[in-house]
């Protein structure tokens, strides 16, 4: 299984204060890890994270907290996959594996430290983005978030940019991430990537305006169940006798395009193509509205 996981760390001995890991199936785990010397952690990192001397004088020491992890990891999993955003998690395990003296502990520390999967490493190379912080990419898909530097919270954070990437299609997360400023230098190459769809297939009763961004709008006055559209055509019209005012091959196709081309900016906030898709489909399934259009599909 995946484990996403962060660590909170002294300033200066970069030895683990705190441990956050969120397991793909959901379960977590998290603990306070007393430092080699409770002095040294600095007002800055008490301020960073809100972790004070006070809190970790009565902490498991890391031998405890890193036996602890190795049993919940291990106890059900042989296969461990270990991610991480930026590369500074692996030094903080390595300063820790020299203050721990249980072979569990050591075991567990060293094979994280030597398997650690760097995401932001694959998502920026994925992206064509530069060196990005990780509350950066997440306050691009959505503005509700705060970073707090708590280990767990930012290891969830991780998990969401994860599933978000995974579950949302290219196109999306691309627009989301345009927010970001240094992305202009980016925007050649993500064109490069992303393709735009096939245009809609003509047939004798239609034409296709070659307009801006409007490939898919037709200019025929008739009822568009007459047109002759094929199978699984998806019409956008206006009112319930009219003539399609756009006319697209699959939903697939309808959902990108509005996203893309009608929307506006505002109305994009909290929005995803799979979201526009979901709303399509039940537009044209219960003869409903959406976004102030009828919706039909040919069947």
């Amino acid at each position: 299984m995946k484990y996403f996981i962060d660590f909170e760390a002294t300033q200066f001995s970069q030895e683990i204060i705190s441990i956050g890991c969120y397991r793909e199936d959901g379960e977590m785990f998290y603990s306070l890890v007393a430092p080699h010397s409770k002095n040294k952690v600095t007002n800055f990192i008490t301020e960073l994270t809100g972790i004070t001397k006070e809190m970790l004088a009565n902490a498991p020491t890391s031998d405890e907290v890193f036996c602890k992890f190795s049993d919940w990891v291990l106890g059900n999993d042989n296969n461990p996959e270990f991610y991480v955003w930026g590369d500074s998690d692996s030094d903080f395990l390595m300063h820790t594996f020299n203050k721990t003296s249980f072979l569990k502990a050591r075991m567990i520390i060293s094979y994280m430290a030597s398997a650690l999967i760097d995401y932001s490493k694959k998502f920026e190379q994925k992206y064509y983005l530069s060196s990005t912080g990780l509350i950066k990419i997440v306050n691009c898909f959505t503005s509700d978030i705060i970073q707090t530097h708590n280990a767990l919270d930012d290891a969830i954070l991780l998990y969401y940019v994860y599933d978000y990437d995974k579950t949302n299609y290219e196109e999306d997360v691309i627009y989301r991430l345009s927010f970001l400023p240094t992305i202009n230098k980016n925007m050649n190459n993500w064109k490069k990537k992303v393709k735009k769809p096939a245009p809609h297939p003509t047939t004798k009763t239609e034409e296709i305006i070659s307009q801006s961004n409007s490939e898919y709008a037709v200019n025929d006055t008739r009822k568009w169940s007459k047109c002759g559209y094929p199978k699984n055509s998806i019409c956008v019209i206006t009112s319930k006798n009219s003539s399609a005012k756009y006319v697209f091959p699959d939903v697939e196709i309808a959902a990108k395009y509005m996203y893309e081309y009608v929307f506006t900016d505002n109305q994009k906030k909290g929005m995803t193509v799979n979201s526009v898709r979901k709303h399509i489909k039940q537009a044209y399934g219960n003869s409903n509205k959406y976004m102030n259009y009828l919706w039909r599909r040919v069947v």
